[in-house]
């Protein structure tokens, strides 16, 4: 709503909407045909508008066309239709200004045509078309003194008895005469009433100085009861011919929630009384605003020469206008008395300083001028609402950190007051950056990251770059970080500016592996161990001088590979978040030995016929090569792989080749072939 913040509920009717704020005020806005929005022009507002006649409002509800307020003192508040006696059954079809329908209530909610309050007590008050709904329950509880001038009583306090312990009120009655009533008498009483019909001089101060709430229309008793001045027809008096009375303060509960001139009785003799400068004057004769015909003082504020011992109220009734009373003549007379017997709310203390920063340490106050004498006000300095068993206020005190401060009034027979508070921050400068080690660089294995910052500060960081905040992680002791990253930390310290960052940059890259023993030359068989600095690194390897991928075969670091043969070994490192290794190369050279010499067999020599040589060697996985030309062997000859047949007379050499050793020596010789038979091919000389 346009306007209006701080709405911490809201709540709809047919066609008019309710908003609570954080500061107890409503607002309302929709249709204000009913008087739905607690205004009389009755005109549609598009516009939020405030409630002014009610304060200090905890709870909200909106009905059909009809609003309902719950106050922090219990009291709940209605206005709006009141068609089928959701506010008020038999007055009045609808109010334009909040009426009070409870005063010790903790719940309430509303409907079309219905009102519903949860009592203090555990019982529920139905308003309206509802299911439970047929009258109001009882307002207070207790007993009233009534006192009157005769108790054969005439129609005027008749109708006040009925009235007192009828369906709205409650309240047990005990009735007693002017000359018979004592001051011990209002003990223990809720209310002590006093008729138009006793004779002044026989109550005269008896109730004066009671610490019970008293509620009088004689005119003739104000003054015993320091209410008024003493000069009848000035401080007080009568006016007859009356039938309306002109409301003067309409925002008090004493008005009812009446606005304007109200017609309250039929023709009658009002009671009136001048009122001091700090009672409330509710309602005034209409010709004479001068003259109050309601008109209240608060527990505790001065009356004519005498603080109020409790609530004091004065009424306009005679002796028989209560008979002719109309709705809102009852009305105002509920208020009186439930005003006068509601329990007087102690005022807000004030604390000073305010809620503020401050750059030095401060001396708080708690105050309260208009509290009444016998109040107590009691603190908290951890935000927690005080109780009636917090610490009690009796000397400024000093506060030097961040304090929220709550303070409330108490005293017995008093509503608490609302809480004070005030937040005092302190601002002492910045801290300076934490130090973060070690410093940006390059490591090839998982750093342990270790910060440090005066006493009593408060290290946060971030290792994904962003600047640190109060929810950011708590530094409590030294951290690894396994993956590139950039740490961030802020020092934070109650009443201090949060320090710059300090920053460091780790980039984690992959140790080049190591081989042992590196690549060479060597006359045996190699096992290659294989390590690299950076823990929980995936090596892979190859043995054919291909370039490792991570597709290839893996060796834990400290591990060893076997070479058995010559190759070139090449390995490099991976892991997750960190940059890739170099590259580690070896090329190993094996000299294993000389290859054993050919056997030939059969061997070289003189023949008959045709020979079938074969031709073996001891050195396994060796091969033969062979010629038949009287030539060396060497590694471009015929590879031996079965007997080679000798049909004539030739010149067989073998030599044996095996990877990784010294090439045989060359072995054969002559094979002759003598079959008789005349060779004219001359045989190739050795």
């Amino acid at each position: 709503m346009a306007g209006v913040d701080r709405i911490i509920d809201v709540s709809a009717g047919d066609e008019h909407s309710l908003a609570l704020r954080e500061d107890g005020s409503v607002w309302a806005w929709g249709a204000n045909d009913r008087g739905q929005l607690g205004s009389s022009d009755r005109a549609q507002h598009d516009s939020a508008l405030r409630v002014d006649a009610i304060q200090d409002v905890v709870a909200i509800a909106a009905g059909g066309s009809h609003s309902v307020a719950l106050l922090r003192d219990g009291s709940v508040w209605a206005w709006g239709s009141n068609d089928r006696g959701e506010i008020a059954p038999g007055a009045e079809p609808e109010f334009d200004a909040p009426r009070r329908i409870s005063s010790s209530a903790v719940a309430i909610a509303a409907g079309d045509g219905t009102t519903a309050v949860l009592e203090s007590d555990g019982s529920i008050l139905q308003l309206g078309s509802g299911p439970a709904a047929s009258q109001a329950s009882l307002l207070l509880s207790g007993t009233a003194l009534f006192v009157v001038g005769n108790t054969n009583l005439g129609s005027g306090d008749l109708a006040v008895k009925n009235r007192l312990q009828g369906q709205t009120l409650g309240l047990t009655v005990t009735v007693v005469t002017d000359l018979n009533s004592t001051t011990a008498m209002a003990n223990n009483k809720t209310v002590v009433v006093i008729s138009s019909t006793v004779t002044p001089a026989s109550v005269g101060t008896k109730f004066r100085d009671v610490g019970v709430p008293v509620v009088s229309w004689e005119s003739g008793n104000f003054a015993d009861m320091k209410m008024t001045g003493t000069v009848s027809g000035t401080n007080f008096g009568t006016t007859t011919k009356q039938t309306q009375v002109a409301i003067a303060t309409p925002s008090h509960p004493l008005a009812a929630g009446l606005t304007g001139t109200v017609t309250v009785s039929g023709s009658s003799t009002f009671d009136w009384g001048v009122v001091a400068a700090t009672g409330v004057k509710a309602a005034t004769i209409v010709s004479n605003t001068g003259r109050a015909t309601i008109f209240g003082y608060e527990a505790g504020s001065t009356m004519v020469g005498l603080a109020a011992p409790a609530r004091r109220v004065g009424l306009f009734l005679s002796d028989t206008t209560a008979a002719s009373l109309t709705t809102n003549g009852w009305a105002l007379f509920d208020a009186a008395i439930i005003w006068a017997a509601t329990p007087p709310k102690v005022p807000t203390p004030a604390i000073s300083p305010v809620t503020g920063t401050y750059m030095i340490a401060q001396t708080v106050t708690i105050t309260c001028s208009t509290c009444p004498t016998g109040t107590e006000l009691r603190y908290t300095t951890n935000g927690s609402t005080p109780t009636s068993t917090s610490s009690l206020y009796t000397a400024p005190f000093s506060v030097s950190t961040f304090t929220q401060v709550q303070a409330r009034g108490f005293k017995t027979g008093w509503v608490d007051s609302d809480v004070a508070s005030a937040t005092l921050t302190f601002n002492y400068g910045q801290r300076n950056p934490p130090t973060i080690v070690p410093a940006t660089g390059t490591y090839s294995d998982v750093v342990q990251v270790t910060m440090s910052a005066p006493a009593g500060d408060e290290i946060r960081y971030t290792t994904n770059g962003s600047t640190p905040t109060q929810n950011s992680t708590l530094y409590t002791a030294p951290f690894p970080i396994d993956f590139s990253a950039t740490v961030k930390a802020v020092a934070f310290r109650i009443d201090w500016l949060p320090s710059l960052a300090a920053e460091a940059t780790y980039t984690l890259v992959v140790g080049t592996p190591t081989l042992n023993p590196p690549g060479g030359s060597y006359a045996t068989a190699q096992s290659v161990v294989v390590t690299t600095v950076s823990s929980g690194a995936d090596l892979h390897y190859t043995l054919d001088g291909g370039e490792p991928t991570q597709s290839d075969p893996t060796i834990v670091s400290g591990n060893s590979i076997p070479v058995a043969h010559s190759a070139t070994l090449k390995v490099r490192g991976w892991r997750s978040g960190w940059t890739t290794s170099g590259l580690a190369t070896g090329t190993y050279l094996l000299s294993l030995g000389t290859a054993a010499t050919p056997i030939l067999s059969p061997a070289p020599a003189t023949f008959t016929s045709s020979q079938s040589v074969s031709m073996s060697t001891a050195t396994n996985g060796a091969v033969i090569r062979y010629t038949t030309d009287g030539t060396d062997p060497d590694f471009r000859s015929p590879l031996y792989s079965s007997p080679v047949v000798v049909s004539r007379t030739t010149v067989l050499k073998a030599r044996a080749f095996a990877a990784d050793m010294t090439r045989s020596a060359v072995t054969g010789g002559l094979y002759r072939i003598d079959t008789g038979a005349v060779d004219l091919t001359c045989p190739p000389s050795e």
